[in-house]
C-alpha cells in the first residue's frame, strides 16, 4: 500500500522522492497528473557511466539537491552488490529496492531510464548520460514542483498515487555534475587482444561431478557477481542442498537461461593466466550434442570427468555408460585436445586413495588410446570439485600426486592443478589460409544502409571491397563494409562474429543456412547429395533407406533423406563390417548416400570442419551425428550477378 500523503500547505513531512521507481514496468516518464498540473519533461539530473559487467555498474552519482535528505529509488538486480555510503536494501510491496542517501556507487542496476527510451536494462556495451533521470524540468529552480510514481504505483492509477514533491533548494551548478562520458568499446573486443579465447566442453557420464566441477571454475575464476551466488547458496541450503553449492550455481543459471531470461554469456566464461575460457555448452544439458555439433564455436578442447567413487567409475565406463560415448563423440567430432579430471576423489576407499587413481588412470588412457587421443599427450588430474582439491591449488590431501606431464611436438608441459591443466590448451589456429566460409545466423534490413547478413567468419578472410556468392542461392554481389561490435573492420578473420552490408541484395534473396564465400576462391556451391559416416546414438526402432530427418549442420536445418546405406563400419577402427546393410539401430556406425530435401550447401569435414559435422535431429532429439566425407556439387550455372558485383568484377581486371 502506498502511504497516505499530506495536504498541501499542512506542514507535514513530504514522503522522500522516488527517482527511479518500477513494478512491472510501469514508471515515469509518462504524463503523470496530480489536480491540473502535469509532470515536467524528462532531463538528466545526473550522470554516470555503464560499463560491460556481468550486470550494470553506475558511478560518481551526485546527490539531489531536494528538501530532506535525498532518497534515491534504484532497482536493483537479482542480488545486486550496493556500495554506497549509508546504502541499504529492503523490501516494498515483495520488491526488493535500494534506499542510497548523498553519492556513492550502486552496482548492478537493472532498469534506469534512457533518453527518450522509457525504461529498461542498459546494453552492456553502451554509455548514457544515464541514468538517475527523473520528471523534472530540464533547469528546476526552487518552488517548482515535481512529479514521480512510486515503486507500487502503476502509471495508470489516478491521483494521490503520483507523489508530489516541492524542490525547496536550488539544483546543483551545472559544474557539479558528472560529465557525459562517450560510448565505451564492448569490453569482449578489448578482452580479445589481452588473451586468447577458447573454447571448453566438459563431457562425462551423469553424476561423474560435471556441474559441480564447471559450477566451481565459474564460482571461483568467473564473472558472476557475488550477490547472485550468495541467493543460490541460500536457496540451495533452504532446500537441502547445500552440499550441491557449485552445481546449483550452475543449475540455476541453466534453468534461469531455459526459461528465456537473458544471461550475460560471461556467466559461462572464466578466466586463467593464460586464457578467456568460455564453457560452449551447459553439461547435462538436453540438446548437449546438438550443441556441441553445430553450436555457433567448436570446442579446442574437451574436458572429461569421471568419477573415482566406488561403483562410480566401472558405471561410467561400462559399455552403457557416457563416458565412452563422450570421449568418442568429442574426438569423432574433431576436439583433438583433451584433460581428464579424476574427479570425487574425496570419496574413495580410502579418501584420496593414490591406488584408485593410478587405476582409473591406467584404464581410461588404455580407452582413450584405442578411440584415437595420445595419452602422453593428456593430462590427468585427480581433483574433488566438491572440495577444490587440485582445482586452483594443490591440495594438501594428496601429497602422493607430483604433479601432471604432456609431451607433445609443440613443446612439454607440467603442473599439478586443472587450472593449470586448462593453461596448456594449445590455442586455435586461425584458417585464415583458407577460403571464405560464412554460414548466415540472420539476414537484417537497416534503414539508410539495406541489407545486412550476420554471421561468423569459420574460415577465410572477408573484406570490403571483396565480391562474394551466396550458396545454394548462388546471388554474387559485393561487399560494402563489414563491422563488428559497431566498429567497421578492414578485415575479418575466423571466429569473428560479423555483420556485413550487401549492395542489390533483398533480405528475400538470402536467408539463415545460406553460406558466402569468395566468389574467385572456390565460391560455395549448392549440394546435390553427400556421403557421410554416421554414428546413431540414440534411435527407438531401425533406420533404414528412405529415412527423411532434420540435418542440422552449421547453421542449417535442412530434411535429408538416406538415400543409401552402403557399408555398416566398426565406429572405433573404421573398418567395414557388412556392405549395404538393410537397416541401422542405436551404436552402429555407417557409410551413408544423403540426398537433401531443399537446396542446402555443405561441405567436407577434412576441407572446412565447421560445416562439414552435423546431427540428426527426429523426435525432438538428437538421433545421431555425423562428418561429411565428400560431397557432390549442383552445377550452378550463372546464376545472379548484383550490378555492384559486375562494376567491381570489372574493377578488378
Amino acid at each position: 500500500m502506498a502511504p497516505s500523503l499530506p495536504e498541501e500547505g499542512s506542514g507535514e513531512q513530504w514522503p522522500s522522492l522516488p527517482v527511479a521507481a518500477g513494478g512491472g514496468g510501469a514508471l515515469c516518464p509518462w504524463p503523470c497528473r496530480r489536480g491540473g498540473e502535469r509532470a515536467w519533461r524528462t532531463g538528466p539530473w545526473s550522470t554516470g557511466q555503464v560499463t560491460h559487467h556481468p550486470a550494470l555498474l553506475v558511478t560518481d552519482v551526485p546527490s539531489l539537491a531536494l528538501r530532506g535528505p535525498s532518497k534515491w529509488w534504484l532497482t536493483p538486480s537479482q542480488g545486486a552488490a550496493l556500495q554506497a555510503p549509508n546504502a541499504q536494501l529492503f523490501t516494498a510491496d515483495g520488491a526488493a529496492w535500494a534506499q542510497v542517501w548523498g553519492g556513492g556507487s550502486v552496482q548492478p542496476l537493472l532498469a534506469l531510464a534512457r533518453p527518450s527510451c522509457g525504461w529498461g536494462p542498459f546494453p552492456p556495451h553502451q554509455t548514457w548520460g544515464l541514468g538517475l533521470w527523473a520528471e523534472m524540468c530540464a533547469q528546476p529552480v526552487p518552488g517548482q514542483s515535481l512529479l514521480v510514481s512510486p515503486p507500487w504505483a502503476p502509471h495508470h492509477l489516478s491521483p494521490p498515487h503520483c507523489w508530489h514533491h516541492r524542490i525547496t533548494a536550488a539544483p546543483p551548478s551545472p559544474r557539479a555534475r558528472a560529465p557525459r562520458v562517450p560510448p565505451a568499446p564492448h569490453t569482449p573486443s578489448r578482452m580479445g587482444k589481452e588473451k586468447t579465447h577458447i573454447n571448453i566442453v566438459v563431457i562425462g557420464h551423469v553424476d561423474s561431478g560435471k556441474s559441480t566441477t564447471t559450477g566451481h571454475l565459474i564460482y571461483k575464476c568467473g564473472g558472476i557477481d557475488k550477490r547472485t551466488i550468495e541467493k543460490f547458496e541460500k536457496e540451495a541450503a533452504e532446500m537441502g542442498k547445500g552440499s550441491f553449492k557449485y552445481a546449483w550455481v550452475l543449475d540455476k543459471l541453466k534453468a534461469e537461461r531455459e526459461r528465456g531470461i537473458t544471461i550475460d554469456i560471461s556467466l559461462w566464461k572464466f578466466e586463467t593466466t593464460k586464457y578467456y575460457i568460455t564453457i560452449i555448452d551447459a553439461p547435462g544439458h538436453r540438446d548437449f550434442i546438438k550443441n556441441m555439433i553445430t553450436g555457433t564455436s567448436q570446442a579446442d578442447c574437451a574436458v572429461l570427468i569421471v568419477a573415482a567413487g566406488v561403483g562410480e567409475f566401472e558405471a561410467g565406463i561400462s559399455k552403457n555408460g557416457q563416458t565412452r560415448e563422450h570421449a568418442l563423440l568429442a574426438y569423432t567430432l574433431g576436439v583433438k585436445q583433451l584433460i581428464v579430471g579424476v574427479n570425487k576423489m574425496d570419496s574413495t576407499e580410502p579418501a584420496y586413495s593414490e591406488k584408485r587413481y593410478d587405476e582409473i588412470v591406467k584404464e581410461v588412457s588404455a580407452y582413450i588410446k584405442k578411440i584415437g587421443y595420445n595419452p602422453a599427450t593428456v593430462p590427468f588430474v585427480p581433483i574433488s570439485g566438491w572440495h577444490g582439491d587440485n582445482m586452483l591449488e594443490p591440495s594438501p590431501n594428496m601429497p602422493w600426486f607430483k604433479g601432471w606431464k604432456v609431451e607433445r611436438k609443440e613443446g612439454n608441459a607440467s603442473g599439478v592443478s586443472l587450472l593449470e591443466a586448462l593453461d596448456t590448451i594449445l590455442p586455435p589456429t586461425r584458417p585464415t589460409d583458407k577460403p571464405l566460409r560464412l554460414p548466415l545466423q540472420d539476414v537484417y534490413k537497416i534503414g539508410g544502409i539495406g541489407t545486412v547478413p550476420v554471421g561468423r567468419v569459420e574460415t577465410g578472410i572477408l573484406r570490403p571491397g571483396m565480391v562474394v556468392t551466396f550458396a545454394p542461392v548462388n546471388i554474387t554481389t559485393e561487399v560494402k563494409s563489414v563491422e563488428m561490435h559497431h566498429e567497421a573492420l578492414s578485415e575479418a578473420l575466423p571466429g569473428d562474429n560479423v555483420g556485413f552490408n550487401v549492395k542489390n541484395v533483398s533480405v528475400k534473396d538470402i536467408r539463415r543456412g545460406n553460406v558466402c564465400g569468395d566468389s574467385k576462391s572456390d565460391p560455395p556451391q549448392e549440394a546435390a547429395q553427400f556421403t557421410s559416416q554416421v554414428i546413431i546414438l540414440n534411435h527407438p526402432g531401425q533406420i533404414s533407406a528412405g529415412y527423411s530427418p532434420v540435418i542440422d549442420c552449421h547453421t542449417a536445418h535442412i530434411a535429408c533423406k538416406f538415400a543409401e546405406l552402403k557399408e555398416k563400419i566398426d565406429r572405433r577402427s573404421g573398418k567395414k563390417l557388412e556392405d549395404n546393410p538393410k537397416s541401422l539401430k542405436s551404436g552402429d556406425a555407417a557409410i551413408v548416400e544423403m540426398v537433401p530435401g531443399k537446396p542446402m550447401c555443405v561441405e567436407s569435414f577434412s576441407q572446412y570442419p565447421p560445416l562439414g559435422r552435423f546431427a540428426v535431429r527426429d523426435m525432438r532429439q538428437t538421433v545421431a551425428v555425423g562428418v561429411i566425407k565428400n560431397v557432390e556439387k549442383k552445377s550452378g550455372g550463372a546464376g545472379k550477378v548484383t550490378k555492384s558485383a559486375q562494376k567491381a568484377q570489372k574493377a578488378g581486371k
